[in-house]
């Protein structure tokens, strides 16, 4: 049987570990915000600070392969009614939801709209 003292220790380094690192975030995003405001152009530094968050992310190479995944299946005459009734599932989810989906891909791929 595991002492309270120990769960209670590790309990606290846990919530240490998350406490700092909702530190940093808070460093960092401190710092993007100093950026901007420093910036004479603040729509162009904003979008420079995107770029540069989208270089380790993921969320464009997810969605390539998401949207190819179909356009190469189609090529498989067996795979075909499953990408029809795919196709068929989505068109029949609430528009909300696609919506969030567009919205989704949209700020993977850095798709802005235009004012």
């Amino acid at each position: 049987m595991i002492p309270i003292p120990i769960i209670g220790s590790l309990i606290d380094g846990v919530v240490g570990l998350f406490k700092k690192k909702e530190e940093r975030k808070l460093e960092k995003t401190k710092g993007i915000i100093d950026r901007i405001e420093r910036s004479d152009n603040k729509v162009a530094e904003w979008e420079k600070i995107q770029a540069e968050g989208s270089k380790s992310s993921w969320k464009d190479e997810f969605w390539t392969v998401i949207l190819a995944v179909p356009l190469v299946l189609c090529f498989f005459p067996d795979t075909v009614v499953y990408i029809e009734r795919g196709f068929e599932a989505l068109d029949k989810m609430p528009d909300y939801y696609k919506a969030w989906l567009a919205l989704a891909i949209s700020a993977a791929f850095a798709v802005r709209l235009k004012k």
